[in-house]
Formats: C-alpha cells, structure tokens, sequence
C-alpha cells in the first residue's frame, strides 16, 4: 500500500472517530443542559421557600454543572480541530509527494539535455535562416536586374522603330522637295513635318 492510500486511510479513520466523539459530546452536552435547567428550576422553588442553605447548594451544584457543559464545548472544537489537522497533514503530505516526483522529472529531463548541444543546434539554426535571407537578397536583386534589362530592350527596340520611321519621313519630305509633275502641296508637306516633330518627340 502506497503513503498516500495509507494516509487516506488514516484520515477517514481519524474524521470517523472525531464525528463519534462530538456526538458523544453532543448528547452529553444535552443532558447536562437538561440538568442545568432543572436546578435552575430548583433554585427558584426554594428562593420562594426561603430557604437560602438548599438555594446556596444548589448554586454550587449549577456552578459546576455549568463549568462542565464549557468542557464539553472545548472538547468538541478540539475534535473538530483534530480531524481538520489530519485532513491538512494528508494534503501536506500528498503536496510533498508531488514535489518530490516533479523534482525527479526535472532531474530526469535536465540530464537529457544537452546544454551544449543545445547551443550548437541554435547557431546551427541561426546560420541557416542567415543564408535563406542572403539568396533571398540575391534573388530579388537578380530579379530587379532582369527587369531593368528588360526596359533597356524594349526601349531600344522603340528607338530602333522610331528611327526607321524617321528615315521614312525624312526620304518622304526629301521627296516633297523635288519639284516635280506630281508635287505634293503645301498642306501635305505640313502634314509630314508634324509626323516628324511628333516622331523626335516620342524619341525623348
């Protein structure tokens, strides 16, 4: 049988026998009450008689009745205090218990780690997720990089197609300016001069 079943064993034990004693105390306290309110009732019958020798004894007789009716008070809060410091002890008890076996837990697991093992295994941790960040880095500058050549390209193939439109226009207003059979008029001539200006404009 474990402490704890022997403890609670105990205590029931020790509560069984505090509540058979308070009632032993209850009922004699009863009788005694009983007996206190008949001398009272007899003192008051020969203090009618006058007679102050049986009233005297009487009163003594009561004293003492009533001196063991307190002893009967104390000795019932003494059981009850009793069977409440068992009730404690057991819990102290088990309270111990329990911290006894959550200190060997603890000396169990502090043996298995590995302070130093630990510590490596947090810098090995901390050097990985250092590297991560760095290709991170790497890659969104390479993506960054990418998108600029990107604008390179696509900027010069708009300037190539700009200047070949250029040289489309330019042969055209060469061609305005021969006087011919077939001369452009002055309202044409106008026309590829704005398409030239607007072409040097997109060209900025």
């Amino acid at each position: 049988m474990s402490s704890d079943n022997r403890n609670r064993k105990l205590v029931r034990q020790v509560e069984k026998e505090t509540r058979s004693g308070k009632r032993d105390i209850a009922r004699n306290k009863m009788e005694l009450e009983r007996e206190e309110k008949a001398l009272v009732a007899e003192i008051k019958k020969y203090a009618q008689l006058g007679d102050k020798a049986m009233c005297s004894r009487l009163a003594q007789q009561l004293i003492s009745l009533r001196k063991q009716i307190g002893q009967n008070v104390r000795m019932s809060a003494e059981i009850s205090q009793i069977g409440t410091q068992a009730r404690l002890g057991a819990a102290q008890h088990r309270l111990m218990t329990v911290a006894q076996e959550t200190s060997k837990t603890m000396t169990a697991m502090n043996k298995q780690m590995d302070a130093k093992k630990m510590a490596q295994n947090m810098q090995a941790f901390q050097n990985a997720s250092f590297q991560l960040n760095m290709k991170e880095e790497l890659m969104d500058d390479f993506m960054n990089d990418f998108d600029a050549n990107d604008v390179e390209a696509e900027d010069a193939v708009v300037n190539e197609v700009l200047s070949s439109l250029a040289i489309d226009v330019g042969n055209q207003l060469d061609k305005a300016r021969v006087p011919t059979s077939s001369m452009k008029t002055e309202s044409e001539k106008a026309d590829f001069s704005d398409l030239e200006k607007q072409l040097e404009q997109l060209r900025r």
